[in-house]
């Protein structure tokens, strides 16, 4: 019994340090030490300046922000600044947005505003290296080609580009990109009640078990979840939170030493 009783706290000791070891990024503070400059989530957007648009981008710049943005595919391929899979919301238009060719879709206003859909090259053309640029790319069926013509535009790019996804599966893509020496990051989510998922998929999202497959550089949690992370900091890795949708929650963040990956139109 009391053999049991002495090596009790090891083998917990040893449990924690084996978890440690599976889900944490390995720490690289200074080399990504520009993560931490703050990103305006999908552009810095109001009612003229819809997300994702020139406007958007534009003002982000001017305020000195990085910029979040999301990628998808039009129907001819062309990698386009978009969050949501279909019209609908931004257009009324009850379509997908990769039912349309890009010059379709720069003849449709967004948001009954002047601005129309933009691709990923006029993006970094407006950007120029001003500001770092996050892209999130979503777990589509295109989600490999999307990857593939991402990294080979930012080829000639020049300045601070970090990639993130929701799905590992796309963050070990990108880090398998032989050319890419750019921050990939894993944004985590609690899972639990996804139902689309199996019980070990939901553990697994949730605390990052698949870090040594994905190899992430750092990762980007909801604001409201950072205590349940924030362990991560002390090891020295890039811990970012998103969903800032408030001046009290940004002045938390910036007293706490939080690096704010996105935040909301304030």
């Amino acid at each position: 019994m009391s053999r049991i009783w002495y090596d009790t706290p090891m083998i917990f000791f040893l449990i924690l340090i084996a978890f440690i070891g599976l889900v944490m990024p390995f720490p690289k503070p200074n080399r990504f030490r520009w993560l931490r400059q703050h990103h305006a989530h999908r552009g810095l957007y109001d009612e003229l300046h819809p997300e994702n648009t020139l406007g958007a981008f534009e003002n982000a710049i001017s305020e000195g922000l990085g910029i979040e943005c999301d990628v998808r595919l039009s129907k001819d391929d062309k990698v386009i600044m978009m969050h949501d899979p279909t019209l609908k919301r931004l257009c009324n238009i009850d379509k997908r947005l990769d039912e349309f060719t890009y010059e379709e879709l720069q003849s449709l206003k967004i948001a009954n505003t002047e601005y129309s859909f933009i691709d990923l090259e006029t993006f970094l053309q407006c950007v120029d290296g001003q500001v770092p640029i996050m892209i999130e790319i979503k777990p589509t069926s295109q989600a490999q080609k999307i990857v593939d013509m991402v990294y080979h535009q930012l080829e000639s790019y020049v300045g601070n580009v970090s990639v993130i996804s929701f799905d590992p599966r796309i963050v070990a893509m990108c880090k398998r990109k032989k050319e890419n020496d750019r921050p990939v990051g894993q944004i985590i989510e609690v899972h639990f009640k996804n139902q689309t998922l199996s019980i070990w998929q939901r553990f697994a999202l949730t605390f990052n078990i698949y870090q040594r497959y994905s190899k992430a550089d750092f990762v980007s949690v909801n604001v409201d979840l950072f205590p349940f992370y924030q362990w991560m900091t002390w090891f020295g890795v890039c811990v970012g939170v998103w969903a800032i949708r408030s001046k009290k929650m940004l002045s938390q963040c910036r007293s706490n030493n939080i690096a704010i990956l996105e935040k909301e139109a304030l």
